[in-house]
Order: structure tokens, then C-alpha cells, then sequence
């Protein structure tokens, strides 16, 4: 993302191999489901996860695309007034929620 690279100061040029993943629409042809990560999600706490599925974090800022915002998305709950986790923050905890449960 651009604001990453641009508080990474320059470094993250010559440190660090950018790379760019597969799109939703492939990410999708693989029959496993996608799950985006949204305030407006369901209670990742219980949820009942797949053998296999995707996970979306939303980018700073825009977030997820709005297909997948919704009762289809999974939420970490919070407590009232928190507007949002981090992205990577969110992320973890779902991952070890899904290892604790597989």
C-alpha cells in the first residue's frame, strides 16, 4: 500500500522484495471460502471455521471491498467506543482463534 511504503521512509525499496498476491477473482476459482475482516462481521468467537478458507484484512483506510463486508465477514468484538484493531492485530487474533480450534 502507498502509505506503507511511504512511512517505511524508503527503506522498504531496498530492504525488502515487494510482492503482489493473486486477485479475489482467483483466490475464489480455488472453491475455498473467503472471509473478509469487518466491524460489521460476525462474531469471530463463534464461529465455526472451514478446513480451508481465505482471510481478507482490510487495507488502512478503505478497508474490505463492500462484497464482502457483512454477515460474511468475521468481526473481532471490542469493547464500546473502540472504532477499530489494527489490521494485523485483527489478523492474528483470528489466526489463533482457527489454530485453537482446528
Amino acid at each position: 500500500h502507498p502509505r506503507s511504503l511511504r512511512a517505511a521512509g524508503g527503506s522498504a525499496g531496498f530492504r525488502t522484495q515487494i510482492l503482489q498476491g493473486p486477485s479475489l477473482e482467483e483466490l475464489r476459482v480455488t472453491g475455498a471460502p473467503l472471509y473478509g475482516l469487518s466491524a460489521e462481521g460476525s462474531d469471530v468467537g463463534s464461529f465455526e471455521f472451514p478446513e480451508r478458507f481465505g482471510l481478507l484484512p482490510g487495507l488502512e483506510g478503505p478497508g474490505i471491498p463492500h462484497a464482502l463486508r457483512g454477515p460474511q465477514a468475521l468481526r473481532v468484538p471490542m469493547q464500546p467506543g473502540q472504532e477499530s484493531l489494527n489490521a494485523a492485530t485483527a489478523t492474528a487474533i483470528v489466526l489463533y482463534l482457527w489454530s485453537t480450534h482446528s
